[in-house]
């Protein structure tokens, strides 16, 4: 509609509710009302509403370039993707579904095109927010927009060509959302670089993001001094693929990256320290021995931390958590961090410890640590048994602490990492030389867990411990390994799987070869989701 002498049109009027009031609702609301005045031009432009995938149909011409709705529908879109509110991203994406999938008419992939320099990064991004619809919108868009017209001769999918295309702009976006406030977003910037990395660096394509490395592992070690936790777990597993795909130029900040991967593994979180694990196990794969030495030297330090955990009992701990006093009139804080308020990390020493109010990790979690970093050290041939077979002996002796309720929980991690470990070392390798370190503290494990104050979890994951190992090294073989003490558990534990039946996976699709452990599938790495 056109301004009435003195007025404002109804276009600007939307335009300006859309990328500028200050309430999240109008924005949402006014957004919605362009989608739907889109959607009525498209309609009254080709005749009916199932012809809106018709490359042949005929555009209209309010959305020709250069014509006031499009000009103001790249502004609204590139203002919505990238609202700091989800329900106004959410909007933006059914708009941007509509007018970049259905709406633009004959020669839309060119049309496109001319909108992407502004849009194409924050529509990447968006299949990494943290909010479920805006995530699953954004990837079911993304597509429709490629996926159907997928071209591999060219070392890649269309997507991939169009992000290599748009590098410059793409980094830059991605770079400033790393150092955006809210720490959501500086998750989701974490992940799509990753993707970056995963996706583009390996391939053809990689010269398009090399010049670029260097702005955006500047970025993830900005991530890395967060004091929100998911944020600093997702920029430790980036550095990790970054330097894993560009081992060269990362070269110059290793020992950064270094100090800041073993501050992880000994992070309260134990999610951030598995994944520290991982990341290193990224690093050993770009650097090889001179990574893995440094590793040894670490988990050694980290591995009899345990033994100097505080004497507790199960019902101390107990008495604690549920005293009330020690719960009451005390900062509350927010989700996914231990300070007040979620800062960024510019400024401010490397490394989580320096936020304002944490806790120091407790000795336990340090072994706990170690655990997952043996874990990964098992991947690589460079390590050989003469550096291995010693960390898993003291793995398995340090693991026996019973003075604390937490040593119930180091016993569970490392029964879930055990059959890990097997399946990387080899079946041959594993039952020739480490078999025998842990059978004895497995079957005492199991025969703990059945005390009300023996801990479940570990003989839980003893349990299904016993199962994929059995399963690995042949149930014949593993039996023969028992001494009798241990007959009786064993067949307890084997009753208890065959009472299962067939819900119990086999080895190989339960725990082993999972990231952790169990049966259920690992949590997604960065990069999951291809362009």
């Amino acid at each position: 509609a056109e301004a009435p002498e003195g007025g404002v049109s109804l276009l600007s009027l939307l335009e300006q509710c859309a990328s500028e009031h200050v309430n999240r609702h109008v924005r949402a609301a006014a957004l919605q009302c362009v989608e739907q005045i889109v959607r009525d031009v498209r309609i009254h432009a080709r005749g009916d509403d199932e012809g809106c995938e018709d490359d042949d149909a005929s555009p209209s011409p309010h959305l020709s370039d250069g014509s006031p709705l499009r000009r103001a529908l790249t502004h609204m879109l590139a203002t919505g993707l990238s609202d700091n509110w989800s329900q106004v991203r959410m909007a933006a994406s059914v708009l941007a579904r509509e007018v970049l999938v259905r709406a633009l008419g004959p020669g839309k992939r060119a049309k496109r095109r001319k909108m992407f320099p502004d849009l194409l990064p924050r529509l990447t991004m968006n299949r990494f927010y943290l909010a479920q619809g805006v995530r699953l919108y954004s990837i079911e868009s993304w597509r429709l927009m490629f996926g159907e017209n997928d071209d591999k001769r060219e070392g890649g999918d269309a997507g991939m060509r169009e992000v290599a295309a748009q590098a410059e702009g793409v980094v830059k976006y991605y770079a400033n959302m790393c150092d955006a406030d809210n720490h959501v977003v500086r998750e989701a910037g974490c992940q799509a670089i990753a993707e970056l990395a995963i996706r583009i660096g390996p391939s053809c394509l990689g010269p398009y993001l090399a010049p670029h490395v260097s702005s955006l592992l500047r970025a993830l070690l900005l991530c890395f001094q967060d004091e929100s936790w998911p944020v600093r777990d997702e920029a430790c597993l980036a550095c990790g693929t970054f330097a894993a795909v560009y081992p060269d130029l990362c070269r110059p900040d290793l020992e950064t990256l270094y100090d800041l991967w073993f501050l992880h593994l000994r992070d309260p979180i134990w999610s951030v320290r598995e994944d520290a694990a991982r990341a290193l196990g990224d690093a050993v794969r770009a650097y090889g021995t001179e990574a893995i030495d440094r590793c040894v030297v670490e988990t050694k330090e980290l591995l009899p931390c345990a033994r100097d955990q505080p004497k507790q009992t199960r019902m101390e701990m107990i008495a604690t958590h549920n005293d009330a006093a020690s719960h009451t009139n005390l900062q509350l804080y927010s989700c996914g961090s231990l300070a007040p308020k979620m800062r960024k990390g510019a400024g401010r020493v490397a490394g989580c410890g320096d936020c304002l109010v944490t806790r120091p990790a407790y000795p336990y979690e340090k072994t706990d640590g170690a655990i997952y970093m043996i874990r990964e050290l098992c991947s690589f041939e460079a390590c050989k048994d003469g550096t291995l077979l010693p960390l898993m002996e003291e793995l398995a002796d340090v693991c026996r602490v019973r003075h604390f309720p937490q040593g119930d929980d180091l016993r569970a991690t490392l029964w879930r990492a055990l059959p890990i470990m097997a399946d990387r070392l080899g079946k041959r390798r594993f039952k020739a030389m480490y078999l025998e370190v842990f059978m004895d503290l497995l079957f005492r494990s199991l025969d703990w867990g059945r005390d009300s104050d023996g801990g479940q979890a570990s003989r839980f994951a003893a349990e299904r411990c016993v199962w994929d190992l059995a399963d690995l090294v042949g149930t014949g073989l593993f039996r023969g390994r028992l001494e009798d003490w241990m007959d009786p558990i064993y067949e307890e534990c084997m009753a208890c799987r065959q009472a299962q039946g067939s819900g119990v996976p086999p080895c190989g699709q339960g725990a082993v070869g999972l990231t952790n452990g169990s049966a259920f599938p690992p949590t997604p790495v960065p990069g999951r989701i291809p362009f």
